[in-house]
């Protein structure tokens, strides 16, 4: 008995539809555009959060470059004579990034060994001079010029390029708010600049130009400029300013990003209210147009559930035909974003966008279902008092 109501209301929900197809298709029409916008708040909602991760990401990043000015070069020297020792000091001091040279004398022990065989110690005095690098990143091509020198000693030990160690990764490790540290090395330098410069234009640059860094992240973006003035206290940190490079608005940046999620968020709730109300009223139009075969209905005896049932089918059939339909343009917009993402490396961020669409199909659907059905019940109750 129950199926046979069941599949009769289903008859007759179908046959409505047949004959009633302008009204149908008005249904679906307007339940998709406001299923669309729906739809389309949540892949801009997406999409904001994306961007916003990803712009969050970039500015929560603090890039560090150690002190390189403690270098130092030490260089044995193999003239012994005054006028030929000063001669080497002002041609090492002629090369462009040589800040200071000291002189200096000190005693060796030489092992001798005579025609026997027999081993002697001898204390021999040789000749140093200790050469400070304005950068540390110059410091190959400096040695390569002072090797050039006449006077100076060519063994593999007589010159030696000395570097402080800071540990400084373990420093900016232990600062409240950082998250992660990052060691950047000469050779990833050189491929980052590389992938962010047209090619040709790095070509003849000496590699020693470009420096190693560390890349800070930071938990807070509002913390940015406290953790860089802690940054820049450390020992091992370069002095100058754009030795730790920050974004001055990252305070500003990050109360921007939390407005911006509000915002969207507000938005979405507003335009999915609007739009059940807007479907609402559609549905509520629909059945006044069908007002007379209500009323026949009740006149032959119908009870109200006998009544509502074709017609709740009806505008469930409606719901998910309209979700069916925003669904799949849904698939085709996010599908298309990422492909264009593909293309365009600043869009890199929406190649995730297809990954929300069974979550928005699932939105779609329950709000066509229970918008057609839930609405068609409720509008149809006045028309059922005769």
């Amino acid at each position: 008995m129950i199926v046979n109501t069941i599949s009769y209301w289903i008859a007759e929900a179908l046959s409505s539809i047949v004959k009633n197809q302008k009204i149908f298709w008005s249904g679906v029409a307007i339940m998709t555009i406001t299923l669309f916008l729906i739809s389309f708040f949540c892949v801009l909602f997406h999409t904001s959060n994306l961007l916003l991760e990803m712009f969050e990401e970039a500015q929560g990043k603090i890039e560090v470059f150690p002190d390189y000015k403690t270098a130092e070069i030490e260089v044995k020297v193999d003239a012994t004579d005054a006028l030929a020792i000063q001669s080497i000091r002002n041609e090492i001091l002629g090369i462009d990034s040589v800040k200071t040279i000291d002189y200096e004398t000190r005693e060796v022990e030489h092992t001798n060994v005579n025609e026997s065989g027999e081993e002697s110690l001898s204390i021999v005095e040789e000749s140093y001079f200790t050469v400070t690098i304005e950068d540390y990143r110059l410091a190959n091509q400096a040695i390569e010029r002072i090797k050039a020198i006449s006077g100076v000693a060519q063994g593999s030990e007589d010159i030696v390029l000395n570097s402080i160690d800071y540990d400084l990764q373990n420093q900016l490790q232990a600062i409240n708010g950082v998250e992660n540290v990052q060691y950047i090395s000469k050779e990833e330098a050189i491929e980052r600049a590389k992938d962010r410069v047209p090619s040709g234009m790095t070509e003849g640059v000496p590699d020693d130009i470009y420096p190693e860094s560390y890349i800070v992240t930071i938990s807070d973006l509002s913390m940015a400029e406290q953790i860089a003035k802690e940054i820049r206290a450390l020992d091992g940190v370069g002095e100058e300013e754009d030795d730790v490079m920050v974004n001055e608005d990252s305070e500003l940046i990050s109360k921007l990003a939390l407005s911006a999620k509000v915002l969207a968020v507000t938005i979405f709730i507003i335009t999915t209210i609007g739009s059940c109300y807007v479907m609402m009223n559609s549905i509520k139009l629909m059945l006044y147009a069908r007002r007379k075969e209500i009323s026949i209905m009740k006149y032959v005896g119908a009870t109200d559930t006998f009544t509502k049932a074709p017609f709740v089918i009806e505008g469930l059939i409606i719901g998910l035909v309209s979700a069916g339909i925003v669904i799949l343009i849904t698939i085709a917009l996010c599908n298309g974003m990422a492909n264009l993402s593909n293309e365009v490396a600043i869009l890199s961020f929406l190649a995730t966008l297809p990954e929300i669409v069974p979550t928005v199909a699932l939105i779609l659907v329950l709000l066509g279902v229970g918008t057609g059905s839930v609405g068609s019940s409720m509008s149809i109750n006045k028309y059922l008092e005769v």
